[in-house]
């Protein structure tokens, strides 16, 4: 191989595997896009305000707002109870 052949093939945008350039973020823009407009569609269906009560304590908030609390709380546990076992069997 020739040195300018080299630094041609340098100069040229990375291609992905399908050789176009921008179909991956689009593909990731969409799906982004429909997440979003399912996560709105959720919110507005979802309105109803509920009463939670644990123990002594009574709460009312919207029902979709509950349950995106209650996935975030899921979601920390689950990033952290793995790295709980990790570290107790590290000891």
């Amino acid at each position: 191989m020739s040195r300018q052949w080299k630094q041609q093939i340098s100069r040229q945008p990375r291609r992905d595997r399908r050789g176009y350039e921008g179909r991956d973020m689009n593909a990731k823009l969409v799906v982004v896009l429909l997440l979003s407009a399912a996560a709105l569609l959720f919110i507005i269906q979802n309105t109803a305000v509920v009463e939670i009560r644990f123990l002594f304590w009574s709460i009312q908030m919207s029902r979709s707002i509950w349950m995106i609390l209650l996935l975030g709380v899921g979601i920390v546990i689950g990033w952290l109870l793995p790295a709980w076992f990790k570290h107790r069997r590290a000891r």
